[in-house]
């Protein structure tokens, strides 16, 4: 019985090393990044201040990266970026397991 107390706080820290560890950016961040930048200083969502066009491919994302972001803390910077993706990362596996259908039984029961 002890070991299956382990099992479920083991895998959410394997889980955490993962996503830390594994977590890199694609262009499309970077767009977004800017994006956000410019909305926060007051510019608006685009990419050229003096160019009326949505940029980013995600609004989601981009609306909560912006309120992560504030004026003296960029969107660019790791302190917004890690937490914000890191926080949103497990209730995203969790819905995605949940329409897989898999359970933390199943796992525990394989071991």
């Amino acid at each position: 019985m002890p070991l299956r107390r382990l099992v479920l706080p083991g895998f959410i820290a394997l889980y955490a090393l993962v996503v830390l560890q594994n977590a890199w950016l694609h262009e499309d961040a970077f767009i977004t990044y800017r994006s956000v930048d410019n909305l926060i200083n007051g510019y608006g969502p685009t990419w050229n201040i003096t160019e009326r066009v949505q940029t980013y491919t995600h609004p989601l994302w981009f609306f909560v990266v912006s309120t992560a972001a504030t004026p003296r803390l960029s969107a660019r910077s790791p302190a917004t970026k890690k937490p914000t993706s890191s926080t949103c990362s497990p209730p995203s596996t969790g819905y995605l397991s949940k329409r897989l259908k898999i359970s933390t039984s199943k796992l525990t029961e394989s071991i």
